[in-house]
């Protein structure tokens, strides 16, 4: 029987290109957007390596202070902060926290190895603002001041592509001119939000207890902010006495806050924007797609009209002739999954996304096929269905 419905959907081929070519185009649309759908729900179920909640960013821009006047301002502000009660730590940060689309790299070598990197910053007390588990060795403290070669914190994929499956604990790793001592390893820290992946991520530490001339933090005026920590339950009304006070201080800093709660929100909307784009234009497309399978199979059910009734005359039962019709749906809808399949699998063999887990190309890859049989059964309902109740008689008497 499954081979004669193959035969018979094969001796259709011209008929049906066109449905042919539509439900090719319907998996691969599909397939692309069950990965990308996939792919964010897997991200936003890994843990996100630091803590956002009653954490507050206050952007910094200095201007064009003198580097004397920056540092004995940032100390007011320190002091400023630390007169809330509601404040439990405060950190410096150059990094980008839920910002999907700003980052800032590094290169390190090691071994003849050359591996670029995310770079993330913060002073010593970032891992106690932040809640960041350190799972070997230790964040930045006032030790790494006498140090010859500047401290680095590294995560685990890093740490698995720079020293492939050893330690990278105590290793030195080279920058451009400058020496880094690995001092501390953290499983994960996805600044960018919940819905955007895993990344080679390193920490350089932040050194306020240096000269002046030589504080980098204080030299170079971008992307400076003071995060702080406060207790639960601090609401909104904290924001506005902050802002006001730490302005007082620094009156010729420009300075803006914002709740980290607040600004994952914004980072999962961006992150949100291309998604939800990809699946209105699919699901405009599903759409048109099933209904021209159903006009397809509706009009050829009525052209065999006469053909139904005679088998129906002959012996077959409403079953059968419900079941044919269905099943050759569901052949039609396999031709076109198999070339679709041949095309979409594409994407994983050439490496187009090697961010992405293979698990999620296997599970999108069943997903499609459930999905375009799921839709192929539908529209083939109602057809066969009047097909099936067709009487011989009426049918062989219009004939």
């Amino acid at each position: 029987m499954l081979k004669h419905l193959f035969k018979l959907i094969w001796n259709r081929k011209r008929q049906n290109l066109l449905m042919l070519l539509e439900i090719v185009i319907s998996f691969v649309v599909m397939f692309v957007v069950l990965v990308t759908v996939i792919f964010l729900i897997s991200n936003y179920l890994k843990p996100l390596g630091f803590n956002y909640r009653n954490v507050w960013a206050v952007n910094i821009d200095w201007q064009n202070a003198e580097k004397a006047d920056i540092a004995e301002t940032l100390k007011q502000l320190e002091d400023t902060v630390e007169s809330f009660p509601e404040a439990v730590a405060y950190s410096y940060s150059e990094s980008y926290l839920f910002t999907p689309a700003a980052m800032s790299g590094i290169d390190l070598k090691y071994n003849n190895r050359k591996i670029s990197s995310n770079l993330l910053s913060g002073d010593d007390h970032f891992a106690e603002v932040l809640d960041i588990p350190v799972i070997e060795g230790r964040w930045f403290n006032r030790e790494d001041n006498t140090s010859l070669k500047k401290p680095l914190i590294i995560n685990r994929n890093l740490e698995k592509e720079l020293f492939r499956g050893e330690s990278g604990l105590g290793k030195t790793v080279v920058s451009g001119d400058d020496e880094y001592t690995i001092v501390g390893i953290v499983r994960d820290i996805r600044n960018s939000g919940e819905l955007t992946r895993s990344k080679k991520i390193a920490v350089k530490r932040i050194n306020l207890d240096a000269p002046v001339d030589d504080n980098a933090f204080i030299t170079e005026n971008f992307g400076k902010r003071l995060l702080i920590k406060t207790r639960p339950g601090t609401d909104a009304r904290f924001e506005e006495r902050l802002l006001k006070q730490l302005s007082a201080v620094a009156k010729d800093f420009r300075l803006k806050t914002i709740r980290l709660e607040d600004a994952r929100i914004s980072a999962n909307k961006q992150s949100m924007i291309m998604p939800v784009i990809l699946l209105i234009i699919s699901g405009f497309l599903i759409i048109n797609v099933s209904l021209g399978f159903f006009g397809v199979i509706w009009y050829n059910t009525n052209k065999r009209r006469a053909e139904i009734g005679l088998r129906r005359a002959l012996g077959s039962s409403a079953k059968g002739i419900y079941s044919q019709i269905l099943s050759e749906a569901l052949v039609l809808a396999t031709f076109g999954i198999i070339i679709g399949a041949i095309l979409a699998i594409q994407i994983p063999l050439m490496n187009v996304l090697s961010f992405i887990e293979t698990n999620v190309y296997v599970l999108a890859f069943i997903l499609s096929i459930l999905f375009i049989y799921g839709i192929s059964s539908i529209c083939a309902l109602y057809p066969g269905k009047i097909a099936a109740n067709i009487e011989p008689a009426v049918a062989l008497h219009e004939e």
